[in-house]
């Protein structure tokens, strides 16, 4: 819903933040939590349009360091191709008063930065994406100079990567054959011998014909230790593979 600054009032029990628009977009502030307990300030792009929750630009801050644990993977796909970089967790990170603890956190590459990212000359130390938004239901109030935050359902709710270790890509006319584009090394998938090229013809007994990607993504990263069947073409050959959903990081 869309209303004029002069005709908004904020909202009963929503948390008010403040931003800063510049460059035509919005920035906010988040807290970090290092290991070694000392706070870091961020200055965050608010991107409602990517996927990730917390996107950091490790060269950003002396202090901002890749956690000990992570693994390098596929980041996704934009205008200049594949996104490639590096996953892991945090200690805890703040917006107003929501905290989360153990969250996790991407550091794309320098040669693969999200397009969202580029083109900007604004100083930031990343950016707050759809992962941790669509946690909360948002307003936005860019000549105020505010955002108004009331958390929803799922705001603490596990942050989970890639439990099946595939990246897929829709193909055909009607965007409903799924190949796998990426196998990641060490998963539980890669273990039963799922091979980049391979067409997913089914999962869990569902046609993949019959649901869309985002459908098809959802059952492979619903939650760890869930068993997985999936029937592949390769080539001529009609292969199953079983494996649980683990996490790696």
């Amino acid at each position: 819903m869309l209303t004029t600054p002069k005709y908004f009032k904020p909202p009963r029990r929503y948390e008010e933040i403040d931003i800063s628009v510049e460059d035509t977009k919005p920035y906010l502030t988040g807290k970090l939590l290092l290991d070694d307990n000392t706070e870091l300030d961020l200055k965050l792009m608010v991107d409602s349009g990517a996927s990730h929750g917390l996107m950091l630009l490790e060269n950003s801050d002396d202090q901002l360091t890749l956690p000990r644990k992570n693994i390098r993977c596929n980041l996704g796909r934009g205008l200049a191709g594949e996104l490639h970089g590096k996953v892991g967790r945090l200690k805890s990170f703040s917006i107003g008063k929501r905290k989360w603890e153990n969250i996790l956190a991407t550091f794309p590459e320098e040669t693969s930065l999200l397009d969202s990212l580029k083109g900007t000359s604004v100083f930031r130390n990343g950016s707050l994406g759809g992962g941790i938004l669509s946690r909360f239901k948002v307003i936005y109030n860019y000549s105020a100079e505010k955002m108004y935050f009331k958390k929803g359902r799922g705001i603490y709710k596990d942050f989970n990567f890639n439990l099946s270790g595939l990246s897929l890509k829709a193909k055909g006319s009607r965007l409903r054959t799924y190949e796998v584009v990426e196998v990641r090394e060490g998963s539980n998938a890669h273990r039963a011998e799922v091979k980049r090229g391979d067409i997913i013809m089914s999962v869990n007994g569902l046609a993949a014909e019959g649901l869309s990607l985002e459908e098809v993504i959802g059952i492979l990263n619903q939650k760890e230790k869930k068993r997985i069947r999936l029937e592949l073409r390769r080539g001529d050959e009609k292969i199953v593979a079983k494996f649980k959903l683990e996490s790696q990081v």
